[in-house]
This record gives structure tokens, sequence and C-alpha cells, in this order.
């Protein structure tokens, strides 16, 4: 379900969450890591979650009697 989930997400949605949550960074290493400002990092892990979160709920309505 995860897997699919991020398979919808763009790529940069997708890279900052594997820095994240697969490589364990925080997000000032992050921000190291992709070139940008820490509260660009924040930012875009912010709006990545919330993107993958409406798309696991989207799926879950699909599948709910």
């Amino acid at each position: 379900v995860i897997g699919r989930a991020l398979g919808r997400l763009s790529p940069d949605d997708r890279i900052v969450l594997a820095l994240r949550f697969y490589r364990d960074l925080k997000v000032d290493d992050i921000a190291v890591a992709m070139d940008i400002r820490p509260r660009a990092a924040a930012s875009r892990l912010h709006r990545a979650l919330e993107r993958l979160r409406r798309i696991l709920e989207q799926d879950e309505q699909e599948v709910a009697p």
C-alpha cells in the first residue's frame, strides 16, 4: 500500500521522504543533501507528507464499503 502511494508522488517528494525516513537524516542534513535551505527542506518534507497522507486516505476511501 505504501509503495503504491509513494509511486504516485513526484520524484522530489519521494527523495525528501527517502532522505528523512530511509536514510534517517535530520532536516538540516536533508537541506545539505538537496542543496537547499533548512526551512525549504522542512517545507518540502511537510508538503510531501501531506500529499502522501491524502493519497493514502483516498485509497482507503476507494476500498471502504
